[in-house]
């Protein structure tokens, strides 16, 4: 009676556990960890460093770039607003 569990009519393979097998299959190739390693900053442990000190939060951050002035905020709105008027279909 076993071994005719895992057939149905005419004594075909149900399509089911064939798919159930091959996802097991990719289930356990997927469980694998790589042995790499990753290559760290010379001088760099990957662990925090405790300096003894607090940061000093009183100091203005300083921005990476140069921000808009507003002519420029302005300038860059209509440039967009006419290349959304392109691309609206006209009827």
């Amino acid at each position: 009676m076993g071994e005719d569990m895992a057939y149905g009519k005419d004594n075909r393979f149900f399509p089911l556990s064939g798919a159930a097998v091959l996802v097991a299959m990719l289930g356990l190739g997927a469980c694998t960890t790589p042995t790499e390693d990753v290559a760290q900053a010379p001088g760099r442990s990957g662990q925090p460093t405790d300096t003894g000190t607090f940061p000093n939060l009183n100091i203005p951050p300083q921005a990476a770039t140069a921000q808009l002035t507003d002519e420029e905020t302005e300038a860059k709105l209509r440039q967009l607003e006419a290349l959304k008027r392109r691309q609206q279909p006209s009827f």
